[in-house]
């Protein structure tokens, strides 16, 4: 039987977690190094993608940080499931972000008023047109091209926003933060699902094959990078580029 992560892997992710621990960090289900809890969360939450899927309940105050031993630049794609607890936070909301924070990051948050926003630190701030629409589950993604030229930003798989920054400040990831704070304020807790990052800028088939795989796995595949046939050399071959950004050691950051 098709699953989800047959999907996720059919795209040739470099790095992907299933939070299926029941305490502790998390260990990814494609790739190496954990996922750091700051200070706790809730484990096992049920998830986007079926009866035996998780999610995890980040908490006020609360984060997890995978952290990179070297920085890679673009092509690059995040996609992380994101269920919040209210669509008008008294507060601006974090829900993740990828890079470097303090000089080429980028990173997303709820307004009050529903809307999502892109932001990079003493950069940019846009309001994407996104509005969060309820309390459900839903997929967001972020990619980003060779020389980040072209951002794109996925909703539930669509395509819902692209631009051409001006001034391309290659977003580098060597952290994912899911949750937290930086420069936006945490008012409420979310819940966060089957992060994933691929090291090439996602289509709009591809984005769209891993929103459908949460109810249709089988049919999502011919929308995947391999079209459904992981060939095991491409897969070693992606695994071989992640490690060297990974370290033997992993520590978060505060």
């Amino acid at each position: 039987m098709t699953t989800y992560q047959d999907v996720v892997a059919a795209n040739l992710a470099a790095l992907a977690f299933a939070f299926t621990e029941a305490a502790g960090n998390f260990a990814p289900y494609i790739g190496a190094g954990n996922l750091v809890v700051t200070p706790t969360v809730d484990y096992r939450q049920g998830g986007p993608t079926g009866a035996s899927s998780y999610g995890v309940n980040v908490r006020v105050g609360a984060k997890l940080t995978y952290t990179y031993a070297q920085v890679f630049f673009p092509p690059a794609t995040t996609e992380v499931w994101v269920k919040l607890s209210t669509v008008t936070p008294a507060a601006n909301l974090r829900l993740w972000s990828t890079g470097d924070d303090t000089a080429n990051g980028v990173e997303f948050y709820v307004t009050p008023t529903s809307h999502l926003h892109l932001t990079g630190p003493g950069r940019y701030d846009v309001d994407t047109g996104i509005t969060w629409p309820d309390t459900n589950w839903h997929l967001l993604q972020f990619a980003s091209s060779q020389g980040n030229t072209l951002q794109t930003i996925g909703f539930d798989g669509v395509v819902r926003y692209q631009s051409s920054p001006g001034t391309p400040n290659a977003p580098s990831p060597n952290t994912l933060t899911l949750g937290g704070s930086s420069g936006v304020v945490e008012t409420t807790a979310t819940l966060f699902a089957w992060p994933a990052v691929y090291l090439y800028a996602m289509n709009p088939a591809q984005m769209a094959s891993s929103f459908i795989a949460a109810t249709n796995p089988t049919a999502a595949l011919s929308g995947t990078l391999s079209g459904g046939g992981v060939a095991p050399g491409a897969v070693s071959d992606q695994l071989a580029t992640l490690l060297k950004y990974v370290s033997a050691t992993y520590q978060n950051t505060p």
